[in-house]
Protein backbone atom coordinates (compact mmCIF):
# COMPACT_ATOMS: atom_id res chain seq x y z
CA UNK A 1 0.00 0.00 0.00
CA UNK A 2 2.84 2.42 0.79
CA UNK A 3 5.69 1.63 -2.15
CA UNK A 4 3.72 -0.60 -4.31
CA UNK A 5 4.50 -3.34 -6.05
CA UNK A 6 7.62 -2.74 -8.51
CA UNK A 7 9.84 -5.68 -8.57
CA UNK A 8 12.96 -3.71 -7.88
CA UNK A 9 11.24 -1.61 -5.79
CA UNK A 10 10.00 -4.29 -3.86
CA UNK A 11 13.62 -5.67 -3.63
CA UNK A 12 15.23 -2.93 -1.98
CA UNK A 13 15.84 -2.70 1.88
CA UNK A 14 15.52 0.47 2.85
CA UNK A 15 12.42 2.92 2.44
CA UNK A 16 14.75 5.82 1.34
CA UNK A 17 16.09 3.87 -1.96
CA UNK A 18 12.28 2.64 -2.45
CA UNK A 19 11.23 6.51 -2.45
CA UNK A 20 13.98 7.55 -4.61
CA UNK A 21 13.63 4.93 -7.21
CA UNK A 22 10.02 5.93 -7.49
CA UNK A 23 10.20 9.34 -7.70
CA UNK A 24 12.91 9.31 -10.15
CA UNK A 25 10.77 6.64 -12.15
CA UNK A 26 8.37 9.49 -13.22
CA UNK A 27 11.24 12.30 -14.42
CA UNK A 28 13.02 9.45 -16.03
CA UNK A 29 10.45 7.20 -17.42
CA UNK A 30 6.22 8.38 -16.81
CA UNK A 31 6.22 11.80 -17.69
CA UNK A 32 8.95 11.97 -20.50
CA UNK A 33 7.77 9.64 -22.21
CA UNK A 34 4.26 11.57 -22.08
CA UNK A 35 5.75 14.91 -22.76
CA UNK A 36 7.60 13.30 -25.86
CA UNK A 37 4.97 10.88 -27.01
CA UNK A 38 2.22 13.95 -28.10
CA UNK A 39 4.66 16.76 -28.06
CA UNK A 40 3.31 18.21 -24.71
CA UNK A 41 3.95 22.20 -24.17
CA UNK A 42 1.91 23.44 -21.30
CA UNK A 43 3.90 20.51 -18.80
CA UNK A 44 3.09 22.55 -16.31
CA UNK A 45 -0.68 21.71 -16.02
CA UNK A 46 0.24 18.36 -16.95
CA UNK A 47 1.73 17.93 -13.85
CA UNK A 48 -0.90 19.73 -12.22
CA UNK A 49 -3.80 17.44 -13.62
CA UNK A 50 -1.34 14.32 -12.67
CA UNK A 51 -0.89 15.56 -8.98
CA UNK A 52 -4.51 16.11 -8.51
CA UNK A 53 -5.64 12.94 -10.19
CA UNK A 54 -3.22 10.74 -7.71
CA UNK A 55 -4.93 13.14 -4.98
CA UNK A 56 -8.61 11.87 -5.01
CA UNK A 57 -8.14 8.01 -6.25
CA UNK A 58 -11.04 6.20 -4.71
CA UNK A 59 -13.07 9.15 -5.21
CA UNK A 60 -15.84 10.20 -7.53
CA UNK A 61 -14.91 13.12 -9.93
CA UNK A 62 -14.96 14.03 -13.76
CA UNK A 63 -12.94 16.64 -15.92
CA UNK A 64 -15.01 19.87 -15.38
CA UNK A 65 -14.57 19.05 -11.08
CA UNK A 66 -11.04 19.04 -11.82
CA UNK A 67 -10.24 21.43 -13.85
CA UNK A 68 -11.73 23.61 -11.57
CA UNK A 69 -10.02 22.29 -8.86
CA UNK A 70 -6.84 23.07 -10.38
CA UNK A 71 -7.84 26.64 -11.52
CA UNK A 72 -9.05 27.29 -7.74
CA UNK A 73 -5.41 25.78 -6.60
CA UNK A 74 -2.77 27.39 -9.15
CA UNK A 75 -4.40 29.91 -10.79
CA UNK A 76 -4.03 28.15 -13.92
CA UNK A 77 -6.91 28.29 -16.29
CA UNK A 78 -7.82 25.09 -18.06
CA UNK A 79 -10.93 23.21 -19.20
CA UNK A 80 -12.84 20.19 -19.18
CA UNK A 81 -11.16 19.31 -22.83
CA UNK A 82 -7.71 19.67 -21.49
CA UNK A 83 -7.91 18.03 -18.62
CA UNK A 84 -10.15 14.71 -20.24
CA UNK A 85 -7.19 14.55 -22.99
CA UNK A 86 -4.50 14.75 -19.89
CA UNK A 87 -6.45 11.72 -17.81
CA UNK A 88 -6.44 10.13 -21.17
CA UNK A 89 -2.87 10.30 -21.70
CA UNK A 90 -1.83 8.97 -18.44
CA UNK A 91 -4.06 5.68 -18.41
CA UNK A 92 -2.31 5.39 -21.77
CA UNK A 93 0.98 5.30 -19.96
CA UNK A 94 -0.14 3.04 -17.29
CA UNK A 95 0.05 5.60 -14.80
CA UNK A 96 -3.81 5.52 -13.53
CA UNK A 97 -6.92 3.93 -14.38
CA UNK A 98 -10.67 4.99 -14.52
CA UNK A 99 -13.39 2.97 -13.03
CA UNK A 100 -17.22 3.64 -14.55
CA UNK A 101 -20.04 3.80 -12.78
CA UNK A 102 -22.38 0.70 -13.51
CA UNK A 103 -26.21 1.03 -12.94
CA UNK A 104 -26.76 -2.62 -11.19
CA UNK A 105 -30.22 -2.98 -11.78
CA UNK A 106 -30.96 -1.14 -14.96
CA UNK A 107 -27.72 -2.96 -16.26
CA UNK A 108 -26.14 0.42 -18.64
CA UNK A 109 -23.06 2.85 -17.67
CA UNK A 110 -23.37 5.43 -16.48
CA UNK A 111 -21.79 8.80 -17.79
CA UNK A 112 -19.47 10.98 -15.28
CA UNK A 113 -18.75 11.06 -12.42
CA UNK A 114 -16.25 8.11 -12.72
CA UNK A 115 -13.10 6.75 -10.36
CA UNK A 116 -9.68 7.52 -10.85
CA UNK A 117 -6.86 4.81 -9.57
CA UNK A 118 -3.37 4.74 -10.08
CA UNK A 119 -2.09 1.55 -11.47
CA UNK A 120 0.86 1.59 -8.56
CA UNK A 121 -0.09 2.63 -5.34
CA UNK A 122 3.58 3.39 -4.73
CA UNK A 123 4.20 5.55 -7.56
CA UNK A 124 0.73 7.44 -6.48
CA UNK A 125 2.41 8.25 -2.99
CA UNK A 126 5.88 9.06 -4.49
CA UNK A 127 4.06 11.56 -6.59
CA UNK A 128 2.54 13.54 -3.92
CA UNK A 129 5.60 12.86 -1.58
CA UNK A 130 3.93 10.01 0.77
CA UNK A 131 1.81 13.07 2.45
CA UNK A 132 -1.22 11.86 2.23
CA UNK A 133 -1.65 8.50 4.18
CA UNK A 134 -4.94 7.17 3.32
CA UNK A 135 -5.20 3.56 3.94
CA UNK A 136 -9.15 3.45 3.11
CA UNK A 137 -8.60 4.73 -0.38
CA UNK A 138 -5.16 2.85 -0.98
CA UNK A 139 -6.92 -0.46 0.34
CA UNK A 140 -9.48 -0.28 -2.62
CA UNK A 141 -6.92 1.03 -4.96
CA UNK A 142 -4.84 -2.63 -4.01
CA UNK A 143 -7.98 -4.64 -4.55
CA UNK A 144 -9.26 -2.41 -8.00
CA UNK A 145 -5.34 -3.36 -9.00
CA UNK A 146 -5.40 -7.01 -7.75
CA UNK A 147 -8.94 -7.60 -9.70
CA UNK A 148 -7.39 -6.31 -13.19
CA UNK A 149 -4.49 -8.35 -12.45
CA UNK A 150 -6.43 -10.96 -12.37
CA UNK A 151 -8.02 -9.99 -15.76
CA UNK A 152 -11.54 -8.63 -14.52
CA UNK A 153 -12.90 -5.50 -15.69
CA UNK A 154 -13.81 -3.56 -13.29
CA UNK A 155 -16.66 -1.03 -12.70
CA UNK A 156 -18.05 1.02 -10.05
CA UNK A 157 -21.49 -0.29 -8.60
CA UNK A 158 -24.38 2.23 -8.67
CA UNK A 159 -27.74 0.78 -7.12
CA UNK A 160 -30.73 3.50 -7.39
CA UNK A 161 -33.41 2.98 -4.61
CA UNK A 162 -36.73 4.58 -4.23
CA UNK A 163 -37.06 7.07 -1.68
CA UNK A 164 -40.12 7.41 0.25
CA UNK A 165 -42.76 9.21 -0.14
CA UNK A 166 -42.06 12.76 -0.64
CA UNK A 167 -38.52 12.29 -0.82
CA UNK A 168 -35.90 12.12 -3.90
CA UNK A 169 -34.27 8.61 -4.31
CA UNK A 170 -31.13 7.77 -2.46
CA UNK A 171 -28.12 5.52 -4.39
CA UNK A 172 -26.14 3.24 -3.32
CA UNK A 173 -22.60 2.54 -3.97
CA UNK A 174 -20.81 -1.22 -4.48
CA UNK A 175 -17.14 -0.34 -4.26
CA UNK A 176 -16.68 -3.11 -7.15
CA UNK A 177 -18.44 -4.89 -9.56
CA UNK A 178 -15.88 -7.48 -11.04
CA UNK A 179 -16.52 -9.32 -14.80
CA UNK A 180 -15.08 -11.77 -16.30
CA UNK A 181 -16.63 -14.06 -18.71
CA UNK A 182 -19.79 -15.45 -17.27
CA UNK A 183 -18.48 -15.00 -13.45
CA UNK A 184 -19.41 -11.89 -11.80
CA UNK A 185 -18.58 -10.62 -8.09
CA UNK A 186 -19.50 -7.69 -6.45
CA UNK A 187 -16.92 -6.47 -3.56
CA UNK A 188 -17.36 -3.70 -1.00
CA UNK A 189 -14.09 -2.22 0.24
CA UNK A 190 -14.11 -1.54 4.31
CA UNK A 191 -10.51 -0.69 6.28
CA UNK A 192 -12.47 -0.59 9.07
CA UNK A 193 -15.79 -1.92 10.45
CA UNK A 194 -15.40 -0.96 14.32
CA UNK A 195 -19.03 -1.06 15.39
CA UNK A 196 -22.34 -2.84 13.24
CA UNK A 197 -23.74 0.83 12.69
CA UNK A 198 -20.49 0.92 10.04
CA UNK A 199 -21.11 -2.81 9.48
CA UNK A 200 -24.76 -2.45 8.25
CA UNK A 201 -23.43 0.43 6.41
CA UNK A 202 -21.45 -1.46 3.90
CA UNK A 203 -22.95 -4.41 3.51
CA UNK A 204 -26.52 -2.60 2.71
CA UNK A 205 -25.77 -1.81 -1.20
CA UNK A 206 -25.24 -5.81 -1.14
CA UNK A 207 -28.07 -7.21 0.09
CA UNK A 208 -30.11 -4.77 -2.50
CA UNK A 209 -28.99 -6.94 -5.34
CA UNK A 210 -31.47 -9.42 -6.26
CA UNK A 211 -28.61 -11.95 -8.41
CA UNK A 212 -27.15 -15.02 -7.66
CA UNK A 213 -23.45 -13.89 -7.95
CA UNK A 214 -21.17 -13.76 -5.17
CA UNK A 215 -21.05 -11.01 -2.69
CA UNK A 216 -17.84 -10.44 -0.67
CA UNK A 217 -16.95 -7.66 1.67
CA UNK A 218 -13.38 -7.45 2.16
CA UNK A 219 -11.70 -5.64 5.70
CA UNK A 220 -8.24 -4.94 6.22
CA UNK A 221 -8.37 -6.62 9.78
CA UNK A 222 -10.73 -9.65 10.13
CA UNK A 223 -10.89 -13.31 11.14
CA UNK A 224 -10.32 -16.14 8.36
CA UNK A 225 -13.01 -16.21 5.89
CA UNK A 226 -16.65 -16.95 6.77
CA UNK A 227 -19.94 -16.67 5.44
CA UNK A 228 -22.70 -14.25 7.45
CA UNK A 229 -26.73 -15.09 7.60
CA UNK A 230 -27.11 -13.53 4.55
CA UNK A 231 -24.50 -15.69 2.58
CA UNK A 232 -22.29 -12.34 2.05
CA UNK A 233 -18.48 -13.34 1.87
CA UNK A 234 -16.38 -11.87 4.87
CA UNK A 235 -12.54 -11.97 3.95
CA UNK A 236 -9.34 -10.07 4.85
CA UNK A 237 -7.54 -8.12 2.94
CA UNK A 238 -4.20 -10.51 3.46
CA UNK A 239 -6.82 -13.48 2.46
CA UNK A 240 -7.91 -11.66 -0.66
CA UNK A 241 -4.13 -10.90 -1.88
CA UNK A 242 -3.57 -14.56 -1.94
CA UNK A 243 -5.13 -15.25 -5.03
CA UNK A 244 -8.33 -14.94 -7.27
CA UNK A 245 -9.62 -18.75 -5.77
CA UNK A 246 -10.23 -16.57 -2.59
CA UNK A 247 -13.15 -15.18 -3.87
CA UNK A 248 -14.76 -18.71 -4.42
CA UNK A 249 -14.31 -19.92 -0.40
Amino acid sequence: MTYGGLPACVLMSTPEEKKSYLTDLYRTIYIRDVIERYKIRDTALLEHVLDIAMSTIGCFTNPTRLAHAIETETGIKTNRTTVAENLDRFEQAFLISKAKRYDVKGRHYLDYPQKIYSVDTGLRNARINFRQDEPTHLMENLIYNELRNWGFSVDVGNIQQPGRSGQTRQTLEVDFVANQGHRRYYIQSAYQIPDDEKREQELRPLLKINDAFRKILVTFDGLPPYHNEDGILILALEDFLKGQESMDL
